[in-house]
């Protein structure tokens, strides 16, 4: 896989509400019957848009880490997330490493960000690390076949190949679903 990395320039497209569409957060949670978690994490958070809408979901008071590889995005989510949302906690990803403790997190969302893994099976490994034993994954990206926008179609990466990289990584797709409009999504635990 040769991973398109998003132009933090390109910001702006990242804060469409349209995108809900594509990842409507309540209704994942409530129709996977995903508990509210105490400790969330947004993998490839960029802007923050998906971790907005998961910080009113979770339980109180919450701990919501948003990490990216970009710093220009880190410093745009302290400035513009963090004054409304005093539990996100933005963290600078370098590599696959994720700076939490083991076991920590009850829930990881990975939207729009998998196709742009350079290593995605050290990735999940290091996800699995971080993942409380009962913890969820949910893990969406653009369908293969998904009309105009998102990453070029020789980037894109199928919901069975995600599938084959979670097991490679020792965790358990329990769920895929094709249902959104230019993504997939694909639900895995330990």
């Amino acid at each position: 896989m040769c991973p398109h990395i998003f132009n933090p320039k390109k910001r702006d497209a990242l804060n469409n509400p349209e995108r809900h569409k594509d990842f409507p957060v309540e209704e994942i949670l409530r129709q996977r019957k995903i508990s509210p978690p105490r400790i969330a994490l947004d993998l490839g958070a960029g802007t923050g848009f998906f971790s907005k809408a998961l910080a009113p979901l979770m339980a109180a008071p919450g701990l919501l880490y948003a990490a990216d590889i970009s710093p220009e995005m880190i410093q745009y989510m302290k400035a513009e997330c963090c004054p409304h949302l005093p539990q996100l906690h933005p963290l600078l990803l370098t590599d696959h490493r994720i700076p939490c403790k083991d076991a920590e997190i009850d829930l990881i969302i990975m939207v729009n960000v998998f196709h742009e893994l350079p290593h995605p099976q050290e990735s999940l490994r290091e996800c699995k690390r971080v993942l409380h034993p009962t913890g969820d994954i949910l893990i969406s990206d653009w369908r293969p076949d998904a009309g105009p926008g998102g990453p070029p179609r020789e980037d894109r990466i199928s919901h069975t190949e995600v599938e084959a990289i979670c097991e490679e990584a020792g965790l358990s797709p329990r769920f895929h679903s094709n249902d959104f409009p230019h993504a997939y999504l694909v639900h895995c635990s330990h």
